[in-house]
Order: structure tokens, then C-alpha cells, then sequence
């Protein structure tokens, strides 16, 4: 199976952690954020990986080259965006032969066990079946009775009983989707939208059932997925990646006399926190030095900047 990651955008949501950061390289609990989602579906049993790009593409090359996954990763660079359909459709190539694939938002964690969907999948291999969670507040997809995808966006409206859910961000594509996706940009929910049209059995559901789940789409969020982590204890990562307390400290970090944590922190690799510091709610990226009696609250530090997130943590 190969796998592909959408991780395109032009960091809007993001700014302004998007101003030094593409989102996929932001550190979550140490990591980047793509790392997270490329080491799992590793795991489950990928044997390549494609990842679209657009904005600062360069610090995304130059970090895939680095980082030794063990499998090939593919880049697709676009220049001018093109969508989640058109981004899908750059993979022609890297797709060639393939009879389905993965598909992965780029901006999400969860604790869905990818091995079990895929296994839901390979037993109807329907043209695309969407991974569903109940997620108040994002659930827009609407299935039948028999686990068929009738709706999406309320674009289709039917009279038909149905069950709402949310899109995981996590989809299996059989590659002859490919055929409806034109060239350049495309959405790939308004191209399901017409193979609905066309047969609603071609669209189905695999319901994960509960599950963790965390949109990574804007510094509040990515926040609070600190928060779901190190302090409520939710698997939105690899458990091997979980410090045993609320407080991660990367490597060569150094801790201050009297430094004083509150909440979770987390501070990435090269960091100093300074003695005397107080940090509550914090994130910290790569190479960031905290002066001595510093005091943060909610917020995400980096070398010589800083950003409040003004909603509650």
C-alpha cells in the first residue's frame, strides 16, 4: 500500500507560527507534526509515502531528505495549489500500478487504528470509502442506513434517513478515482460529491468508532493537542513518544535553577529555559532560549518571538 499525506496550504490558519514554520514541520511533543503522521502510517504497513507541498516547500525538502524514514517519501511541490483532488492527482505517477492507496490530512492526529479500516476496506473496496468518527461540530457527512455516503457539505441535501459523522481526514482511494480528477485544482469532496451522484454505493463509510481526534489547524489548536496529550493522556501519538509526566524536555535542553512549570510544556530539542522561568501552557520549538525569570502563559516560543493564544487552553 502507498500512502499519501495533504499536507499543502498557504499557512493562512496559522499565522502567524506560520511566518516561521510550514505546519507539517511545527513540533508536536518534540516532532514534527509530519513525522507523527508519516511514522504511523509506517506502521501500518506503508511502503511509500507521498507528501504534497506549497509553502516554505524548501524546509520541507530539505527535512525529508534528513529525517531516514526507511521507506521513500515523495515530494510534490506545487507551485500554485492545487486541492485536495488536485494535490491527489499530482500522485498519477507515484500511483501508477497501484489498485488503491491511503490518504492522510496533513493537520490532524487521532488514535484511529489505521490496520483495522484497512482491513474494513479490502472487504468491498468501494471507489473511496471515508474513515467517519462522531465529532460534534465537524460531523457534515451524512451516510444510509447501509454505511453508504449520501452527503457531504449539505451540498445534496437528501430526503433519505441518514446518520451524520465527521470526516476523519483519513480516506482509502481505489487509484481509478483518478479518473474524475481533472487537471490542475480540484476539491476532492466536490468530486465525490458527483461519484455520488452517480452511484452513492461507490462512497462509503468506515465508522472508527471512539476515538481521540485533533484538527491541528490553528495555534489554539495545535495548543490544545499539547493539552489533550500531556495532560489529559489522549493517544493522539505513538505512546513510545509520551514523556510520563506533563512536561517534555528534548535533547540538549537545559533547565534553570528554580525554573517553574505549570500545566504541560513542552520544549523541543537546543532549548534553555532559563532559571528563575515560569512557563504554563507552553510550547516551545527547537533552539529557543527563555531568559532567566521570563514569565509565559499560553503560549507558543520561539528563537526571539513569541505568540499569545488568547482563547482558554
Amino acid at each position: 500500500m502507498k500512502a499519501i499525506v495533504l499536507a499543502a496550504g498557504y499557512g493562512t490558519r496559522m499565522q502567524p507560527l506560520s511566518q516561521h514554520l510550514p505546519k507539517p514541520l511545527m513540533p508536536v511533543v518534540g516532532r514534527p507534526l509530519l513525522w507523527h503522521t508519516i511514522t504511523k502510517l509506517i506502521g501500518s504497513k506503508a511502503a511509500a509515502v507521498g507528501v504534497n507541498c506549497h509553502h516554505k516547500a524548501e524546509l520541507l525538502q530539505g527535512y525529508v531528505q534528513s529525517a531516514g524514514f526507511g521507506v521513500p517519501v515523495l515530494l510534490s511541490h506545487e507551485p500554485a495549489i492545487l486541492g485536495s483532488g488536485g494535490g491527489i492527482g499530482g500522485f498519477r505517477d507515484f500511483l501508477a500500478g497501484e489498485d488503491y492507496c491511503i490518504v492522510h490530512n496533513g493537520d490532524m492526529l487521532s488514535s484511529i487504528y489505521i490496520d483495522a479500516a484497512h482491513e474494513a476496506y479490502r472487504r468491498d473496496m468501494p471507489l473511496c470509502a471515508m474513515v467517519l468518527h462522531d465529532a460534534p461540530g465537524f460531523n457534515n457527512v451524512c451516510i444510509d442506513e447501509g454505511g453508504c455516503v449520501i452527503d457531504l457539505r449539505d451540498i445534496i441535501r437528501p430526503a433519505a434517513p441518514s446518520r451524520r459523522l465527521a470526516y476523519s481526514g483519513i480516506c482509502f482511494l481505489r487509484t481509478d478515482i483518478l479518473r474524475f480528477i481533472p487537471p490542475g485544482q480540484s476539491d476532492l469532496i466536490l468530486v465525490l460529491i458527483e461519484v455520488i451522484k452517480k452511484s452513492a454505493g461507490n462512497v462509503r463509510g468506515i465508522i472508527a468508532g471512539q476515538c481521540a481526534w485533533r484538527d491541528v489547524g490553528t495555534p489554539a489548536s495545535y495548543l490544545r493537542a499539547h493539552r489533550d496529550i500531556l495532560i489529559d493522556r489522549q493517544p493522539l501519538i505513538d505512546p513510545a513518544c509520551l514523556p510520563q509526566a506533563a512536561v517534555y524536555t528534548g535533547r540538549k535542553t537545559s533547565i534553570g535553577t528554580g525554573a517553574d512549570f505549570a500545566g504541560f510544556v513542552s520544549a523541543s530539542d537546543n532549548c534553555a529555559l532559563g532559571s528563575g522561568c515560569r512557563l504554563e501552557n507552553c510550547v516551545v520549538w527547537d533552539g529557543t532560549d527563555i531568559a532567566a525569570g521570563a514569565v509565559y502563559k499560553n503560549a507558543i516560543i520561539g528563537p526571539g518571538w513569541s505568540v499569545q493564544v488568547q482563547e482558554e487552553v
